[in-house]
């Protein structure tokens, strides 16, 4: 608790009940000033508080302490509001903070003080790029991630005298176009813009679709500018007028729209986009990508989505080895690659140059036959995913599989360069 002479010692009120001036040139400054102090001070006893993840156009992502306020109250027939997020204040010429309109931000859910990032036993992990694996989680059909609900965007900051609050807006929805035999994704809010048609115009010997729709996006080339391929971001200024986009939660019926109307906001660092409703192509939008006119004329994609491979760095080694369990309980790196044995189980682990792998295990016969005697024989073969790191490979009793041949593979699908693959042998 704060007392009246604590109150005056940390305000610097002299005998003559005036603030010193080390605080300011001016009583308002010191004023200022010594507010934010107490306001610092208790700062994490809010029950607001919330330790986010922001990404700021200077030094990249970044924790941060912030206070999340409700605004105003949603309902059935609204929109989906926005809220307040407060920052610590600060008063220094030389790093003040100040966050662009668009900004994105991940925020703990109410039941959490922890934002669900991939693989950390730290408190507070530092992923470089957490946008691709958030929108790499994102499915408009069925629910999302516990990491997707978890991002936001600054939509609004206000001008306070002092303790300056910013809007934020759930990001709720991955806008997807393809322009230049490029795809391109970024997560914004769809919203819902008032129509008073019945839906459909008669043009005579035709019937039109006549909805019409809203999104809210992150101007991302205005706000980071140079450093979008750094961040894992994509360039919105290839957002072009009559641009199609999938906006639908029904893969049997998708609902395709174009973009009629695109504004920059005011203040900059938002775009507002209005789409109206269009039809379905069958021959060249894909419904399981959610992405229109994927497809040319010939059915042919337009885009490869495969990782292309980058120059090999030292963060690309990628290491996969055997190893057994000793009487102790112990993992044992077997020196040499030991054959597979008839109803017996073997491990293997794979060690990665690079952080948080996205690993895909794989396990083939290399024998040559058939393709269908080769899936007979895998299936006497049973692979068990621990994780990104472990796998198992236990062996049927079936004397047929002895003799045959097989390939295990790991592949991270975070870096095209980590790879690496085990030839085994059943005996």
């Amino acid at each position: 608790m704060i007392t009246q002479d604590m109150y005056k010692e940390i305000l610097g009120i002299s005998q003559y009940g005036n603030p010193t001036n080390q605080h300011g040139n001016t009583i308002s400054q010191a004023r200022k000033r010594k507010s934010a102090q107490i306001f610092n001070a208790t700062f994490t006893n809010d029950v607001g508080y919330k330790k986010v993840y922001i990404l700021t156009e200077r030094d990249g992502w970044q924790w941060a302490d912030a206070k999340y306020s409700k605004h105003q109250t949603p309902t059935l027939s609204n929109m989906e509001t926005d809220y307040y997020l407060q920052f610590r204040p600060t008063y220094e010429k030389d790093n003040p903070v100040s966050y662009p309109i668009g900004t994105y931000v991940f925020i703990p859910n109410e039941d959490t003080d922890m934002i669900p990032f991939d693989k950390t036993d730290e408190d507070y992990p530092n992923p470089k790029n957490p946008m691709q694996q958030c929108i790499k989680e994102f499915s408009p059909y069925y629910p999302n991630s516990e990491l997707w609900n978890n991002l936001w965007m600054v939509t609004y900051r206000d001008y306070d005298t002092e303790f300056i609050r910013y809007s934020i807006l759930k990001c709720n929805h991955v806008f997807r176009w393809i322009n230049g035999g490029k795809m391109y994704n970024v997560a914004g809010a769809l919203r819902i813009r008032s129509s008073y048609t019945s839906g459909q115009w008669d043009a005579n010997f035709m019937v039109q679709l006549d909805n019409v729709s809203e999104g809210l996006i992150p101007s991302l080339t205005y706000i980071y500018k140079d450093k979008l391929d750094e961040y894992g971001l994509d360039d919105t200024n290839k957002l072009m007028l009559e641009t199609r986009f999938m906006l639908s939660t029904n893969p049997e019926q998708p609902k395709c729209y174009s973009a009629s109307k695109i504004m920059e906001m005011t203040p900059k660092g938002m775009l507002d986009v209005t789409f109206k409703q269009g039809t379905f192509d069958e021959k060249r939008d894909n419904p399981e990508l959610f992405c229109c006119n994927y497809y040319d004329d010939n059915g042919k994609a337009v885009v490869d989505i495969t990782p292309t491979p980058s120059e090999p760095t030292e963060t690309d080694k990628c290491e996969l080895y055997q190893y057994s369990i000793d009487d102790d309980g112990n993992a044992v790196k077997n020196e040499t690659v030991q054959p597979l044995q008839i109803g017996g189980t073997t491990y293997y682990s794979c060690e990665y140059g690079s952080e948080n792998p996205d690993a895909t295990w794989t396990i083939e016969c290399i024998d040559d036959i058939s393709d269908d005697e080769k899936a007979y024989y895998c299936k006497m073969l049973k692979l068990t995913i621990y994780d990104d790191e472990n796998v198992a490979i236990a062996v049927s009793r079936a004397n047929s599989v002895i003799g045959h041949k097989f390939r295990l593979t790991v592949v991270n699908n975070n870096n095209a360069n980590e790879t690496a693959s085990l030839d085994l042998e059943v005996k």
